[in-house]
């Protein structure tokens, strides 16, 4: 029968195992949408960045689309990062479909790499750019997603959205508002000299 400084070695050495274990089943990767500028002023072009955390998980091929508010924002393009490999030397393929239709973009990627090991922890996916059009609020968000790593096994990240918030332009004073300024300083000044 062991003694009671055993038992608590046991009951302490099996906390620990369990609180690790713990830790490790319950990390999982992320994907962020992360927006530069989260207010913007009509006309203005907007850059969004997808960011993957791994964990430990190395990315193999990614497919998702990306939702917005379409009568907020228009869709102008996208440049994949060299993540899953160097698309110029045929180490990866964009096989992206851009814009499905208003409001949604597709974006898609796979590795001919076997070895990922050179990915950091975290890393950009994709930046797309967006132009403000009117005054509202666009979430942005992802519908469908398929994400694997280097044997094609499935991932299943922890998908962090955002948002972007759409105002007028700080109007400039009219030139006309200005002309008539000036004409009451002059007209001040004036009249002070004739009362002098």
């Amino acid at each position: 029968m062991p003694n009671r400084l055993d038992q608590r070695f046991i009951i302490m050495t099996t906390a620990l195992f369990a609180a690790t274990a713990c830790s490790v089943c319950h990390a999982s990767p992320t994907v962020d949408i992360t927006v530069a500028t989260p207010q913007a002023m009509i006309g203005e072009t907007l850059e969004v960045d997808i960011m993957y955390g791994g964990d430990g998980k190395l990315l193999g091929a990614f497919d998702f689309d990306l939702e917005y508010d379409a009568s907020s924002l228009n869709f102008l393009g996208y440049t994949l990062a060299n993540s899953l490999g160097d698309l110029t030397l045929f180490e990866a393929v964009d096989w992206s479909g851009g814009e499905l239709s208003a409001g949604t973009v597709n974006v898609t990627e796979v590795s001919f790499l076997a070895d990922l090991s050179f990915q950091p922890t975290t890393f950009s996916l994709v930046t797309l750019s967006f132009e403000a059009l009117s005054v509202g609020h666009s979430d942005l968000t992802i519908g469908y997603s398929d994400f694997s790593d280097e044997q094609g096994d499935a991932i299943v990240p922890t998908i962090n959205t955002s948002s972007i918030q759409i105002m007028n332009p700080v109007p400039e004073p009219s030139s006309a508002l200005l002309f008539a300024f000036g004409l009451l300083g002059l007209a001040r000044r004036q009249s002070f000299q004739w009362n002098r």
